[in-house]
């Protein structure tokens, strides 16, 4: 009974432990004094001149959805693809701020063990 205790104890600091290891990841914020549409457009243009390509866009959600390419990888990982997710809301004094949240994604082939 005593060692049925200690598992289940140690079963519940792993949970805690593991859940904060993946816990939800704050966006990048930044604030700009110009109105939400102009830099909607700025967004969209910097998206494109770094290569990326846009997915979902909508000015009246100020959403804009990014992504790279899928790259091939090396021996660790065979697919590669970074996704940027960015949110515009405007503030109470008529600035925006616009939140970034960036997502490396990778697929193994492991294979040989």
């Amino acid at each position: 009974m005593l060692c049925l205790a200690a598992l289940l104890a140690g079963c519940e600091s792993m949970s805690s432990r593991m859940q904060d290891r993946f816990g939800d990841v704050p966006p990048h914020v930044r604030t700009f004094a110009a109105a939400r549409k102009d830099v909607f457009e700025a967004a969209q243009r910097a998206v494109k001149d770094v290569g990326l390509l846009q997915g979902r866009t909508s000015l009246a959600a100020g959403r804009i959805d990014a992504y790279a390419p899928i790259r091939s990888g090396d021996a660790t990982r065979d697919t590669h693809q970074n996704t940027l997710d960015i949110r515009l809301t405007e503030t109470d004094t008529g600035d925006t701020q616009v939140a970034l949240l960036v997502w490396e994604h990778s697929e193994g082939n492991f294979q040989a063990g």
